[in-house]
């Protein structure tokens, strides 16, 4: 496999020592509820529904059941505008699985 420009790297390394991951429920409790597409800008807020990851270095930004933040949004697209790879059910990032809001 190929690697993306450093640049990503960068981007990566600083956003994930300013961030912290707001996990309000557990995975396995996350995957086991219903969840729905939105648009990636309008998952901000909401549970996260699957695992979401950046290349390189290839560790996960988003967890089932975290709360998406703007700040991880921002992140993913850069790295999928310095070249890198978001590795998630739309690698494109222009949809994200969330947790359907109780009723």
């Amino acid at each position: 496999r190929e690697s993306a420009p450093s640049a990503t790297s960068s981007i990566v390394d600083e956003a994930l020592n300013s961030a912290a991951h707001d996990q309000v429920i557990t995975p396995r409790e996350a995957l086991s509820q219903r969840s729905e597409v939105v648009a990636a800008d309008e998952a901000v807020g909401r549970l996260c529904a699957e695992l979401v990851s950046a290349y390189p270095p290839g560790i996960p930004i988003l967890y089932p059941g975290e709360r998406v933040r703007s700040t991880s949004i921002e992140l993913l697209h850069a790295v999928v505008q310095s070249g890198g790879e978001v590795i998630a059910a739309d690698p494109k990032l222009e949809t994200l699985r969330v947790l359907v809001p109780p009723a």
